[in-house]
């Protein structure tokens, strides 16, 4: 049977439509992907005052003031955006050094910038942050006086090394050491620091190597009585210098009545262990 071309000219304005509908459904199964612009973060550092390592593990990244998540370094981050955008970082540690406990560190200028993505290209871009907050204690041990001081519960006193080879940088460094013969040393903050409670962020820093385990923790001074609160970290072994980052804010929060703290290192020989040392350098106390 023959088609008249009215006929012939309605099948093909048919076909055409299922034809169309089959492609917009096809892309409504499959739609077109966006391609990712990238961002790649060696490392962050800290301004020309200070030496490596600080241990900014972690980049917070926003893009346009967008949180595009927590990436630990070095990273290429995948980045939905194109053209001049604002880019913020977020410098990052692991709080008392565990891996499972990061955080953006509020101690840590965010970095700021405006940068041109190119989809399916990567743009390296090189952080430099700074200190904010409010300093209360900063020790470099780089002169002949200086703030730690033994305690009554220690077999020895504390000693500034000026040797290159320990030394982490600049010209000195403490050292506890703990002879055969010597069972524990004990050493405290000569100053005392008021420091904000109500979970106000209060953080020690220091860089460290050594031995044997050494604790870390705080003196609370009320009117009548010194009391020494139980270790806020104890660090373990480290052959090579380290930077961590202890939080102290829970313990100094909880001392409703004190009036300033100290703070104290704490060390004595591990099992098996006939010496101990410890080293620590560039020591910062620091609260918003």
């Amino acid at each position: 049977m023959l088609m008249s071309v009215k006929q012939i000219n309605g099948f093909w304005a048919f076909l055409t439509v299922i034809i169309g509908l089959s492609f917009s459904s096809c892309e409504i199964i499959n739609p077109e992907e966006d391609i990712p612009s990238y961002i790649h973060i060696d490392s962050i550092a800290l301004n020309a005052d200070y030496k490596a390592p600080y241990n900014i593990s972690d980049a917070w990244l926003y893009v346009n003031g967008n949180l595009q998540g927590v990436f630990e370094l070095p990273a290429t981050i995948p980045v939905l955006a194109g053209g001049i955008n604002g880019v913020q970082i977020a410098p990052g540690i692991k709080i008392n050094g565990i891996a499972l406990t990061r955080m953006a560190y509020p101690f840590f200028e965010l970095y700021e910038t405006n940068i041109e993505l190119f989809r399916d290209s990567v743009i390296s871009i090189s952080p430099v942050t700074s200190y904010k907050g409010t300093t209360k204690w900063e020790e470099n041990f780089e002169d002949i006086g200086y703030t730690l001081q033994a305690t009554g519960n220690s077999d020895t006193t504390v000693n500034r090394i000026t040797d290159p080879a320990e030394v982490f940088q600049g010209t000195g460094c403490a050292q506890f050491a703990l002879s055969a013969e010597q069972t524990a040393i004990e050493v405290i903050s000569s100053n005392t620091f008021q420091l904000p409670k109500g979970g106000t962020a209060v953080f020690l820093e220091i860089h460290y190597k050594c031995n044997n385990t050494f604790s870390v923790g705080i003196f609370s001074n009320t009117v009548s009585q010194l009391v020494q609160i139980p270790p806020s970290l104890v660090i373990n072994p480290r052959e090579e210098w380290n930077r961590i980052y202890i939080n102290l804010t829970n313990e100094v929060s909880a001392q409703a009545q004190a009036i300033d703290y100290n703070i104290y290192f704490y060390m004595e020989k591990d099992g098996g262990n006939a010496t101990a040392e410890a080293y620590v350098d560039n020591i910062r106390l620091v609260h918003l």
